[in-house]
């Protein structure tokens, strides 16, 4: 599994501009976003969820056919590459799978102490609701997040909470036990 990370703010997030990353559709999409910010991040996720999936599927990236912030992409060679984005304020975060099913969450931070554990542990929630289809996970069984953990397995998937900028939270969802990630860019190859 890959995760990428970007500042959607950042002064390198510039080169994700190029309107040619990004579909018809989601230019159109952007255009019904309420201000300039909330359109400026929306195509600079979108162009680099579709910059990191071209790399992996060897295609260009305005030839990818997306579904939406989670899905899954045929590849030539008979694999389905798995894909997750989600975008908390200037944060967007993405894994990307080979024939693993997998989901990834985003949240800004809120709170300190046990209120920073507790968003934590419903950004982990939230991840493994995403990766295995409910909203009717146990929260009973990630309460590890409370007391510190980084993984726990649940329901046949391992959840992580993944390293990432200051005031926010970061959790990867993925079928199975053992996995682990590795990091890359839609800037450069890692």
């Amino acid at each position: 599994m890959a995760i990428a990370q970007i500042d959607l703010d950042g002064f390198n997030s510039a080169v994700l501009d190029d309107p040619g990353l990004v579909s018809p559709a989601e230019r159109s999409r952007a255009r019904g976003l309420n201000g300039e910010d909330a359109v400026r991040r929306y195509l600079r996720a979108r162009a680099a969820l579709r910059v990191l999936l071209a790399r992996e599927c060897g295609g260009r990236p305005d030839a990818l056919l997306l579904a939406g912030k989670h899905g899954v992409v045929p590849v030539e060679d008979g694999a389905r590459i798995s894909y997750g984005l989600s975008v908390a304020g200037g944060l967007a975060v993405f894994a990307i799978g080979r024939n693993q099913p997998l989901a990834i969450e985003a949240a800004a931070r809120r709170g300190a102490g046990g209120a920073s554990a507790r968003c934590r542990m419903e950004t982990a929630r939230r991840a493994l609701a995403q990766g295995i289809g409910s909203t009717a996970t146990d929260a009973a069984s990630l309460r590890g997040f409370l007391e510190g953990a980084r993984s726990l397995v649940v329901c046949g998937w391992t959840v992580q909470v993944v390293p990432t900028m200051p005031g926010y939270f970061v959790a990867v969802a993925g079928q199975g036990e053992g996995w682990g990630y590795r990091l890359a860019s839609p800037f450069f190859p890692v």
